[in-house]
């Protein structure tokens, strides 16, 4: 690993390491020695921009607006997070190894850093979301046998696969017995996400990454793009159930994932189509 190298990407969803720390940004990981570190997404997320930054100055402006846009937020709440950084880095204020107050000013990260592979961190951090794991088999599927079949087809034929149908018609129920049945295709997991209560974009996004403990920012395209670095060497299976309220944005989710991941596949049920590029439709009889 060579110090300062490809800094930029670090933040977006790889590794940085300096001293004996190691900050997974995809995954929200911060790690001192062998003992990982809880601090606030928002702590976090001011990491990242001091990470994304060395040796530079930022301004309690600059880190206020990377961190919460527009909104008013006062200079006694960045204080606070930053504080509480230098308590989970073991630095000290007074005589920093890491980050320095420019009093007046701002701050300045002042360690030497070093950019590690982010497909070694996704192979070491991944978190998989065990809210999501698929359930069990309660009664026999009746009379969905070919339904099965087809779908089964579909998806070895194409990564996307929406079932589509009015409400009632058993599209959850077939898309569940679909998972279940390929799911040792899928050696990393397949995994189901209940849009029922989902209404707003932004908010669809932040949820999903939530489940895979990705919360270093509240930008849904930053996001994604963390969530498809931490999958994009994983053999999944995604299952989005109850998709109709939020098609649009998830076919965005969707299609930014799939560019991403190669061996990702992704099977939706929803009263309408998600209008992605290669979107194989199973119209549920």
């Amino acid at each position: 690993m060579g110090k300062h190298g490809n800094v930029g990407r670090g933040a977006d969803g790889g590794t940085f390491a300096f001293a004996d720390v190691v900050i997974d940004a995809g995954a929200h990981r911060l790690l001192r020695g062998d003992k990982e570190m809880a601090v606030e997404p928002k702590a976090f997320a001011v990491l990242l921009e001091f990470l994304s930054h060395p040796s530079q100055l930022l301004s309690r402006d600059q880190l206020l607006d990377a961190v919460w846009g527009h909104g008013f937020i006062t200079p006694a709440t960045l204080s606070r997070l930053v504080a509480q950084l230098r308590r989970a880095l073991a630095d000290d204020a007074e005589h920093p190894h890491y980050i320095q107050t420019v009093h007046g000013l701002g701050y300045r990260f002042i360690a030497p850093l070093e950019h590690a592979q982010p497909e070694a961190s996704s192979s070491l951090r991944f978190a998989p979301p065990a809210r999501a794991r698929l359930p069990e088999r309660t009664e026999p599927l009746i009379g969905r046998a070919n339904d099965i079949e087809g779908l089964k087809s579909m998806l070895r034929e194409h990564r996307l696969v929406t079932i589509t149908g009015p409400g009632g018609l058993g599209k959850t129920q077939a898309a569940l017995e679909t998972a279940r049945s390929v799911a040792s295709n899928f050696p990393d997991g397949v995994w189901l996400f209940d849009c029922t209560p989902q209404t707003d974009g932004d908010a669809l996004v932040r949820w999903l990454a939530g489940m895979f403990d990705i919360h270093a920012t509240t930008d849904a395209d930053q996001l994604i793009a963390r969530l498809g670095e931490l999958l994009q060497t994983r053999q999944v299976l995604l299952v989005f159930d109850n998709s109709e309220r939020v098609a649009e944005p998830l076919g965005r989710a969707v299609t930014s994932l799939l560019s991403t991941c190669v061996d990702l596949h992704i099977l939706v049920t929803s009263q309408q189509r998600l209008n992605c590029a290669g979107e194989a439709l199973y119209g549920l009889p």
